[in-house]
């Protein structure tokens, strides 16, 4: 299911205040569910992660790094595009927008790398061949999104986020003319993509496990 359905119910509501109170409530609860899930992830590959590390197991630290920060930067694209859409407020809206630019930029901008050679070298040479094809069609889906937002997030990214301009007049030009709605949907196609490479780097975890309870087998 792709996340902006999440949104879908809410905007489906006409403008009846109590519907609209009720549809901000369910939004929140599936997000919260969301994000519940996401941080779980997190704390069990870190633990996962930390546990290889104590036994000096070095062979997958591309592979758990790239698991680690999709996930963190999926949970702070959820917790930006909830502030957009439950937001009466203009200027929260327009700075949410502005750190989606900024967090959009810099993860399309590493991820590339990510799911680049030494991933590819990683997954080699611990003979999980099977899954390189698959890293290398999502890396290409990566940069067809950057290339599709790059000039845009980019110019956001270093006039009004990162590297805030210093002439206050064009600053407040790029804040006025900021779509907060195209931020939105921009965030939600950078969410949708991490669903699906979490849904794949779970087939190799899950091989990394049934590996590691053979060994265990074995070694009886």
């Amino acid at each position: 299911m792709k996340f902006l359905n999440i949104f879908k119910k809410q905007n489906s509501y006409n403008q009846d205040l109590k519907a609209l109170e009720i549809s901000r409530n369910k939004l929140k609860l599936a997000l919260d569910e969301s994000i519940e899930t996401a941080e779980s992830d997190i704390n069990s590959t870190r633990e996962f992660y930390e546990r290889m590390k104590g036994y000096g197991i070095r062979r997958f630290d591309n592979f758990l790094n790239l698991c680690l920060y999709s996930s963190l930067t999926n949970i702070d694209l959820m917790l930006l595009t909830e502030r957009i859409r439950l937001s009466n407020r203009r200027l929260e809206k327009l700075f949410n927008a502005r750190i989606i630019s900024m967090t959009v930029y810099e993860y399309l901008k590493d991820i590339s790398d990510l799911l680049g050679f030494k991933l590819i070298g990683e997954l080699n040479s611990n003979n999980y061949k099977e899954f390189i094809q698959e890293v290398k069609d999502l890396n290409s889906e990566f940069s067809t999104l950057k290339k599709n937002h790059d000039s845009l997030i980019k110019v956001l990214r270093n006039n009004a986020s990162a590297h805030k301009s210093k002439n206050a007049l064009e600053l407040i030009h790029y804040n006025n003319n900021l779509d907060p709605n195209e931020l939105f949907e921009i965030a939600i196609e950078v969410i949708d993509l991490n669903i699906k490479l979490t849904q794949f780097t779970t087939k190799i975890y899950l091989k990394i496990g049934e590996e590691g309870e053979q060994n265990r087998k074995n070694s009886i």
